[in-house]
């Protein structure tokens, strides 16, 4: 199964690894916090984090980042292999983006509805 690994999708494995480990080693600063998508109108909201939220994953569950990672390993070499490594890239950026940038949307809407 791992032989068959992709260099996009090793490369975002090592990415999440990485930042996984990191949030689990620097709790000091938050590291989680500061990755995570916050709510816009939040004081925590920064906008790179619709970029860097695709990368932090519950430090409380290793569950979490294993199935994430493990739909990453599955599905993700076959689309590399099928679209090419650029395609693929900007297919799992742009859907990353833009799931946060919609989650984003759809729940400031709400907010705003619910306090007027």
């Amino acid at each position: 199964m791992f032989r068959n690994i992709t260099p996009v999708v090793k490369n975002l494995l090592i990415i999440n690894v990485v930042v996984f480990v990191g949030q689990l080693m620097f709790k000091s600063i938050n590291l989680t916090g500061i990755l995570s998508l916050w709510n816009i109108g939040s004081p925590n909201f920064a906008p790179y984090q619709f970029f860097t939220y695709m990368f932090a994953h519950s430090p409380r569950g290793f569950s979490h980042v294993l199935f994430n990672m493990l739909g990453l390993v599955f599905l993700g070499p076959l689309l590399e292999r099928f679209w090419g490594s650029q395609k693929f890239l900007i297919f799992y950026m742009v859907t990353g983006i833009g799931a946060g940038v919609l989650y984003s949307g759809i729940n400031y809407i709400q907010n705003t509805k619910m306090r007027s």
